[in-house]
């Protein structure tokens, strides 16, 4: 059975309430020997009845208090251990949490490493690379101007052979 923190705490309050009341009752009840010598000798018979009808009452209440403390104190004792319980279980699920953060906040750094080298290494190539392409590019222009001139040539001598051959 299974009771919200409010049902715990009103059965908790009802349990110190009736333990002060049975405190209350035992303070105020004397005993059967001191009624007795605190009655005169003539004391009649009906109040003598009626002080054993009242004994026998606040026994029975007594009882049924005491039954009752008995009740509350055993669901005390049975909730404390179930919250004890919980609070381990809680305790050791933010122990694991707290490694795991710690896990990944390290596998962080590591990428974040990792990140900063990948990034350094880019540049590097990118680098590389327009140079690269910077030569590649003034070897192409080299390379068409001479083949342009050499055009150039072979189309000029062309044009002179076939001037000289009348054409």
């Amino acid at each position: 059975m299974k009771m919200s923190f409010w049902s715990t705490t009103i059965v908790v309050v009802a349990a110190v309430g009736l333990t002060a009341l049975v405190a209350f009752f035992a303070v105020r009840a004397t005993p059967a020997a001191a009624v007795t010598q605190v009655q005169p000798a003539a004391a009649d018979s009906s109040a003598t009845a009626r002080t054993a009808e009242l004994q026998a009452a606040f026994a029975q209440r007594e009882a049924a208090y005491q039954t009752q403390i008995q009740q509350v104190s055993t669901l005390l004792q049975e909730r404390q251990t179930l919250y004890s319980q919980q609070l381990a279980e809680l305790s050791s699920r933010a122990a694991a949490g707290d490694a795991l953060l710690q896990q990944i906040a390290g596998q962080e750094q590591t990428l974040r490493g990792q990140i900063a080298e990948l990034e350094s290494a880019r540049a590097q190539r990118q680098t590389q690379y327009q140079e690269q392409l910077g030569a590649a590019q003034s070897q192409y222009a080299a390379r068409a101007a001479t083949i342009n001139a050499q055009l150039a040539e072979a189309q000029a001598r062309l044009a002179e052979a076939n001037a000289l051959l009348g054409r």
